[in-house]
């Protein structure tokens, strides 16, 4: 009896294993098999950014696409962001977020947010932001 119980256990294990196998194999849940992955190309984008008529010293810019969820970002330097094609947004509409500092190294200061269209050609744009625009950046919950 013990015997058959041990070849029991064993066969239902090895079933188990089969299935989560399978299931990892095949994907579970990924949209009934019709959804389709497509790739988007990503373009440039570069400008400046003020606040209250001042450069922003440093910080990031992000642009998040709408429609596919991906993001591009890049940096900001003394008022001035360049990013890449190949770190840069999707075409089309987008979120974009910028996150300032007062000065390079020290902590986030402040946040805004607005919505553009970014071109297929790449996305140029001036960004002239004020105070009462902006909100407090998050704090870092860990620090490195």
């Amino acid at each position: 009896m013990l015997d058959s119980v041990a070849k029991y256990r064993s066969m239902i294990r090895i079933s188990v294993s089969v299935c989560c196998v399978s299931m990892i194999a095949i994907g579970c849940g990924g949209g009934g098999g019709n959804s389709k992955v497509v790739a988007k190309p990503r373009v440039s984008a570069s400008g400046k950014i003020t606040i209250d008529g001042k450069p922003v010293a440093a910080g990031s810019i992000s642009f998040v696409n709408n429609e596919t969820g991906n993001s591009g970002s890049g940096a900001i330097v003394d008022g001035t962001y360049t990013v890449k094609a190949a770190d840069g947004p999707n075409p089309g509409p987008s979120a974009v977020v910028v996150i300032a500092k007062e000065k390079a190294g020290e902590d986030d200061k402040w946040q805004w947010s607005d919505k553009v269209d970014v071109p297929a050609a790449g996305y140029t744009g001036d960004f002239t932001i004020t105070q009462k625009q902006t909100k407090p950046a998050r704090k870092k919950m860990i620090d490195n």
